[in-house]
């Protein structure tokens, strides 16, 4: 019976000892490997970087190394607010309802940045999709509240799917211009 019960205890021992042997073997490679970011690992995406203003619904400025940097965010379009008189597309009430959507989602916010193929467009702005701290897509957020409508231009269409599912959901549901006619 003595036998047993030592013939047991070296068993627990050495479990103890395994397990510790693991756990030290997990922190030696938590020292070694690098740690990537939450945005690097979820999405491939920079940041965070502090939002300093909202231009409109689909654009805004962000800092990036103590640089501002306009900001505009790929695969959608909202309406115009902030257009100037030779724009093709005129300013509308609901441009400034979607600014102002924008405006609540990142007044006082941190953003990441993904990029596409192309990283900025004919007038300098960086082009991008963008998340919230909570891994939250802005783009896709906008699309699924009817405050923007999908604007593909390849070869930046990676989420191009997910867009047009999420507008197609807003239509639907008669959400945001959806619901009050101006967008069709």
């Amino acid at each position: 019976m003595v036998s047993f019960f030592k013939k047991k205890r070296s068993l627990v021992i050495i479990l103890i000892l395994v397990v510790l042997g693991v756990f030290a073997v997990i922190y030696i490679i938590g020292l070694i490997i690098p740690v990537v970011t939450t945005y690097e690992y979820m999405y491939s995406a920079s940041g965070p970087y502090e939002v300093v203003r909202v231009i409109d619904g689909d654009t805004f400025v962000v800092k990036i190394d103590n640089t501002e940097t306009t900001i505009r965010m790929i695969g959608i379009d909202a309406p115009e607010s902030v257009a100037s008189e030779d724009y093709y597309e005129k300013n509308t009430p609901e441009g400034l309802v979607a600014s102002e959507f924008t405006k609540k989602l990142l007044s006082s916010a941190s953003v990441a940045l993904e990029y596409d193929v192309e990283t900025t467009d004919k007038y300098g702005r960086t082009l991008a999709y963008v998340y919230l701290d909570d891994t939250t897509m802005v783009n896709e957020l906008l699309l699924e509240n009817g405050m923007a409508e999908v604007c593909i231009i390849p070869p930046n269409d990676k989420y191009s799917d997910r867009f047009y599912s999420a507008m197609k959901k807003a239509k639907k549901e008669n959400k945001g211009f959806f619901g009050t006619g101006f967008f069709k």
